[in-house]
């Protein structure tokens, strides 16, 4: 019934799906927001921040009340351009993808750091839980996927590399995970 965008305009905005009105007023940053998405509940959202070209600038992830477009929790902080971010499947983590090289899981309620960083050798373009919400998978421009456990930061694989030379933007669990 709602729907989030997020904008090189430095926000993101919540939509009501039938009429196309906003919902809430914007959600401001100082950077480009890379990414937005709803928790599983609808309550709140996760925005991700940063310069979308690179590593330099103001980077940070924040939840809000999906409502009232209120702050929930203080910036989460990354050391670059955080590029994507989303929930847990049950709405207590987040994970976030940088520039800083690095994927983080976080508190979602307190937005303190829940495990340690899992890194990689290059920018990490995206991360996401798995379907039980014990493991996350990582794609970097180091061009490799990686599977982490989501509470120790440990690998679980060795790397899958891709060999054709390309940038790995997108990796995603099956359903059955």
């Amino acid at each position: 019934r709602r729907v989030i965008t997020a904008s090189a305009d430095q926000t993101a905005r919540v939509w009501d799906a039938d009429t196309g009105d906003p919902v809430t007023p914007p959600l401001v940053h100082k950077k480009a927001v890379n990414s937005a998405i709803f928790s599983p509940d609808g309550r709140t959202v996760v925005t991700a921040s940063g310069n979308p070209y690179g590593e330099e600038g103001e980077a940070e992830v924040r939840i809000w009340d999906a409502v009232s477009g209120a702050s929930v929790t203080p910036p989460f902080r990354h050391g670059g351009s955080v590029k994507f971010a989303t929930f847990s499947p049950d709405g207590r983590h987040v994970v976030t993808a940088s520039a800083d090289r690095t994927a983080r899981v976080w508190d979602a309620s307190t937005g303190e750091p829940a495990s340690p960083p899992m890194k990689h050798d290059h920018w990490v373009y995206h991360a996401d839980f798995s379907p039980d919400g014990r493991r996350v998978v990582t794609a970097s421009f180091d061009l490799t996927a990686r599977v982490w456990d989501a509470s120790t930061g440990e690998p679980i694989t060795p790397p899958m590399k891709h060999e054709a030379g390309c940038v790995l933007y997108h990796a995603s669990f099956s359903p059955d995970g």
